[in-house]
């Protein structure tokens, strides 16, 4: 829910730029950067190890270009990191549910 909602923010980040609706532009990419810094925060970077944190730094990298994107009324940028976010939410999706809940046992 949390991929489809922030691909859901950049869309109309996207529509925003080009409708030059600055308030609108602001409040959906400002949606998108708090969906995925929360994203980021619920990562468990001891059980996830170095898939962990290449999502932390993959995320960190998507909330800061999102952020100069809109300042800059960049759509391509915006698109390319909604790209990104969908081939991850498509890897997700591909991993069988109940593997999804899986913790390291000590």
């Amino acid at each position: 829910m949390l991929f489809d909602g922030a691909i859901e923010a950049m869309s109309f980040t996207i529509g925003a730029i080009q409708n030059n609706d600055l308030a609108l532009r602001s409040k959906q990419n400002t949606r998108s950067i708090t969906i995925i810094n929360g994203m980021r925060e619920c990562l468990d970077m001891q059980a996830g190890g170095e898939l962990a944190n290449n999502l932390y730094a993959l995320y960190q990298h998507m909330a800061q270009e999102l952020f100069r994107a809109s300042v800059k009324n960049d759509s391509d940028t915006i698109q390319n990191i909604q790209t990104m976010l969908k081939d991850i939410r498509g890897s997700w999706e591909k991993i069988p549910l109940d593997m999804h809940y899986m913790q390291k046992v000590n």
